[in-house]
């Protein structure tokens, strides 16, 4: 089992104290982009103060239908969504069922899903997939042996929200199978996909032989656009499932607004994740080189670091969240404790590298988390 969003609610809930009372505070701890804006987007039209299409707006969709087609290989219906966060929402509301209400969540995982979860009435169960925590055994056999008569579907985010690791396709081969030979339903969360930093690239596990048809492929413009406050993503869904899903979107919402969706079309014509993936690549470097100490895992994709700081804890004798106090009390340096991304990572911390607004100001960030937990050794 897992966190629920009680727990990490009172996690986030402490930071937000923390932090409003000490507002300078170094904040690596929000999954946010710096670069945002560059006054070019387009103005407003007439048109987008009408009702607009719960499919999308069709431009933008015909762009996005392209894309996944010839990027990552997909074929489904593509839908636009008021967020990334609403398409995934969407889709638990109508996999999880009584009686087949449990998700299998490879963990870490990125800490908001269990809410999601909560909120369609289903169970999250972790498979603790990353940081080869025993590398004797395989993602497939974990996943294999955490499916229960009650199991639903899958869900996966790679690159992963938090530990920036990416499933390579032979791995994704094989939960390809397992899916199959239980008939699992596989939500792949593919958020980060622009931002792959070293190693062998994206691979979207839809594209692969028999996948399309158990395959729900998410994507977020918060991230590859820097469009994190106009809340809209798209998905890949089987043809089988659109309308219900669009339904229930609908149901939620409506759709995005017009106007936000010819900004992402816009930024996507001008070439934004390529101008972000050139933007990060240093602040990636730069997170690994001076927080190596801690590193855990291998993170070659994604906005984040991974630290271990289980030691520090021991040796302090000092809970997670009270470590998280001394962080932002001592040395104004906000970071997200690992316990919201999961039951077995309480002594880790989530460092986001992209949210500040500069190289300058990302060196500093971490040179101040290092400092700090250099004192605490």
């Amino acid at each position: 089992m897992s966190n629920g969003p009680a727990d990490t609610g009172i996690i986030f809930q402490h930071l937000r104290k923390l932090t409003s009372k000490r507002p300078d505070t170094t904040r690596l701890d929000v999954g946010d982009n710096g670069i945002l804006w560059d006054g070019s987007d387009p103005p407003l039209e007439e048109e987008d103060f009408r009702y607009p299409d719960p499919g999308g707006y069709g431009p933008l969709v015909e762009h996005l239908r392209d894309k996944v087609a010839r990027v990552n290989g997909l074929d489904g219906d593509v839908v636009v969504f008021a967020s990334a966060t609403l398409a995934v929402n969407c889709a638990l509301r109508k996999l999880l069922r009584p009686g087949s209400e449990e998700l299998l969540v490879l963990a870490p995982y990125w800490p908001l899903l269990p809410l999601e979860v909560w909120d369609a009435f289903g169970t999250l169960t972790e498979v603790p997939a990353y940081l080869a925590q025993e590398p004797e055994r395989s993602i497939a056999q974990a996943i294999e042996e955490a499916v229960s008569s009650q199991t639903s579907a899958l869900y996966i985010n790679s690159p992963n929200n938090p530990c920036g690791e990416v499933l390579e396709r032979r791995d994704m081969e094989e939960i390809l199978l397992v899916a199959e030979r239980h008939d699992l339903y596989i939500i792949s969360d593919e958020a980060y996909e622009d931002f792959i930093w070293r190693g062998s690239g994206h691979c979207s596990i839809g594209s692969l032989p028999g996948a399309a048809k158990r395959t729900l492929t998410v994507f977020s413009f918060s991230k590859s656009l820097s469009m994190a406050g106009h809340r809209l993503g798209y998905a890949v869904i089987p043809h089988q499932l659109s309308k219900m899903i669009i339904r229930t979107g609908a149901a939620s919402g409506y759709a995005p607004p017009r106007h936000t969706q010819r900004i992402a079309l816009d930024r996507l014509e001008r070439g934004w994740p390529l101008r972000l993936h050139k933007e990060y690549a240093p602040r990636h470097k730069l997170a690994c080189e001076v927080l190596q100490p801690w590193l855990a895992g291998n993170p070659r994709g994604g906005f984040y670091v991974f630290l271990d700081l289980r030691r520090e804890l021991h040796q302090s004798g000092l809970t997670e969240l009270e470590l998280l106090t001394r962080a932002v009390d001592e040395a104004g340096i906000s970071y997200i404790p690992g316990s919201s991304a999961g039951s077995a990572y309480e002594g880790y911390a989530r460092v986001c590298f992209a949210s500040l607004g500069s190289l300058d100001e990302t060196n500093a960030g971490v040179h101040k988390l290092r400092s700090f937990l250099d004192g605490l050794s």
